[in-house]
């Protein structure tokens, strides 16, 4: 290590000019580094969100609904009441106290619209 701290010491010209080259590349080097980091981060931060707005199961999503009518018609929350709206519906319409038209928001819908289920077990010709 010594040795190259006189190396360094004793450099001069061209072998300055050659590591400040280097060191100029390095620099440049870490800067994208620290860009590439920020964008993992996000990436990162983005892949958690989706993790945890996962599609719920079918026992949680009827568990919901049981206790959304209680909730909504006796909390005097309105930021309650507005983020389960905005939870379940991406949009509707409501004219004289009654909903005109509503579209769900798609993690719900997939769960409204399930396949129909043959109550069959077997063929039964």
């Amino acid at each position: 290590m010594a040795f190259k701290r006189t190396a360094l010491g004793n450099a001069k010209g061209k072998t300055i000019d050659e590591l400040n080259a280097e060191l100029d590349t390095l620099r440049d080097e870490r800067a994208k580094l620290d860009t590439k980091v920020i964008e993992i981060q996000g990436q990162l931060t983005q892949i958690e969100h989706n993790i945890e707005s996962r599609l719920m199961s079918y026992e949680n999503f009827l568990n919901l609904f049981k206790r959304i009518g209680l909730i909504a018609k006796n909390s005097d929350n309105q930021l309650l009441i507005d983020n389960i709206i905005r939870t379940i519906f991406l949009n509707f319409t409501a004219k004289d106290k009654k909903v005109l038209n509503y579209q769900l928001n798609p993690d719900f819908e997939k769960l409204v619209i399930l396949p129909s289920v043959s109550d069959c077990r077997g063929d039964r010709t």
